[in-house]
Formats: structure tokens, sequence, C-alpha cells
């Protein structure tokens, strides 16, 4: 048998897409400078905001290695006393601070 082959012309014209003339559009983040506000409005008082705390936590017996005597803590209605063995962290007592007077010595007073 022999086979038939029909080709069919389209008699539509070819058509093009146009690329779009419209340049891409991006989004971008806000570039508002960082704001700082100010907790006084006396000029001569500023108060200023820990914002980052110490990572490690004050420690009396690390802060005793080699030292013997008497010396300020952190709080200062409270005092350190490092001795060759020991480590003891001492109240002044009501309503007393202490006061560093030489290096190894000091004494609780009134604020």
């Amino acid at each position: 048998f022999p086979s038939i082959v029909t080709t069919v012309a389209s008699t539509n014209p070819p058509t093009t897409t146009a690329a779009s003339t419209n340049p891409p559009t991006t989004t971008a983040a806000p570039t508002n400078p960082p704001t700082t506000t100010s907790a006084s409005t006396n000029p001569l008082t500023t108060t200023s905001t820990l914002t980052n705390p110490p990572t490690t936590p004050f420690s009396p017996s690390a802060f005793c290695v080699g030292k013997i005597g008497y010396f300020a803590h952190p709080d200062r209605h409270l005092f350190i006393r490092c001795t060759q063995f020991r480590t003891f962290v001492q109240t002044c007592g009501n309503f007393l601070v202490w006061r560093q007077i030489s290096e190894g010595f000091g004494t609780c007073v009134r604020p």
C-alpha cells in the first residue's frame, strides 16, 4: 500500500512576542539610621543602660587568687576577705559602705 502524506500549510502569519520595556522592580529595606533616645532632659545629666552585661559573673574566689587582705566587692555594701586558703564575702552592716584605704586594707564607713 502506498502511504499518503498530507501537508497543510498554515495561513496565519508568524507571531512574535516582544520583551517588556518596563525595568525590573526591586523592593529595598528602609534605610533609616538607628535612633538614640535620651532618658534625661537635663543636658548635665545622662543616663545609660547596660546593653551587654558581663558574660562571666564576678567570682570572689577567682579574685582572691594570690591575694591576702581585705578588698572591695562590686556591691559596695560588701567586702572580700582573702586568706591563704579561703575567701570570705562579708557585709559592712546597716547603711555602711566599703572604702578601700590601701592594697589589702579598708573599712566600712557611712556614705
